[in-house]
């Protein structure tokens, strides 16, 4: 039985090694997109799968180079604002080779407020300022009044009175050139000119009263002429009041002197005493 096998066997592998194979030489043509298998049997074509489009470079970056920007560089190269993470990526930043408005360098804002004014220039608005105020005339008095005697002149030897009406103190809140100003105004003293070539410096004053007996001495500031004045010529008697203001503005502080004059004509004359024999 063995022998009747054999041959069979035999027939077999024969057969075998001339019958074509399941697995066939195989033509395969790789193109870029498309892969082409080619066997005796069947030709099949697939299309390999398409790769995503690479996002466009920033036109700031080497092309070929896609690495992100950190807030880091992004703040040191552009003067951008660091931005949140989902900015710092590329991709989010390009739409078909266009930058996105929020991904675009801010402007600095010029809106920068103004510099503090120094002490010289807010000083130069408080002198200014204190030109234009209204303080106390310095209008002369002097008592007794020489226009109520008969002769309606000052007579030389007598004891005057000398002063200024008015107020010694003065406060006051100005605004100019947008800078508010507080000032404080006190007189500090008072000069007399009597127009003899003397003068006298008071620092305070009394008013001369009626019931004042002749001939007293002021107790704070008076003056006895010593000559008439010239024939067809009166003196002149003037006061220079002198100012200092205190001044506050935007933390400064400073004191200005201001000095007010007035004067007032007046004729001075000398009594002549006649000894009358019986």
């Amino acid at each position: 039985m063995l022998r009747n096998v054999a041959p069979v066997l035999a027939v077999i592998l024969i057969a075998g090694a001339l019958a074509p194979s399941a697995h066939a030489e195989v033509n395969t043509e790789i193109s870029d997109r498309v892969v082409t298998i080619i066997d005796e049997n069947r030709t099949e074509t697939r299309r390999r799968p398409q790769q995503p489009a690479r996002p466009t470079p920033p036109r700031d970056l080497d092309p070929g180079h896609h690495e992100l920007r950190t807030p880091a560089d992004t703040e040191k190269r552009d003067n951008r604002a660091p931005a949140d993470l989902a900015h710092t990526l590329i991709p989010e930043c390009w739409d078909a080779g266009t930058e996105l408005a929020e991904c675009q360098p801010r402007t600095p804002s010029t809106d920068t407020p103004p510099s503090r004014p120094s002490r010289d220039q807010v000083e130069s608005v408080v002198r200014h300022l204190v030109a234009r105020l209204r303080l106390p005339d310095a209008n002369p008095r002097i008592g007794p009044d020489p226009a109520r005697n008969e002769w309606n002149k000052a007579v030389v030897g007598l004891p005057y009175w000398l002063w200024i009406d008015g107020p010694t103190n003065a406060a006051t809140t100005v605004t100019g050139y947008g800078i508010t100003i507080t000032m404080d105004a006190r007189r500090a003293n008072i000069t007399f000119n009597p127009g003899d070539g003397t003068t006298l410096t008071c620092t305070t004053t009394t008013a001369h009263q009626p019931r004042i007996t002749p001939g007293a001495p002021s107790p704070t500031c008076g003056h006895t002429y010593q000559q008439p004045s010239p024939a067809g010529r009166d003196h002149t008697l003037s006061a220079t009041a002198h100012w200092l203001i205190d001044w506050t503005a935007i933390g400064y502080t400073g004191t200005i002197s201001l000095d007010i004059t007035d004067s007032r004509t007046l004729p001075v004359t000398e009594l002549q005493a006649i000894n009358v024999k019986p």
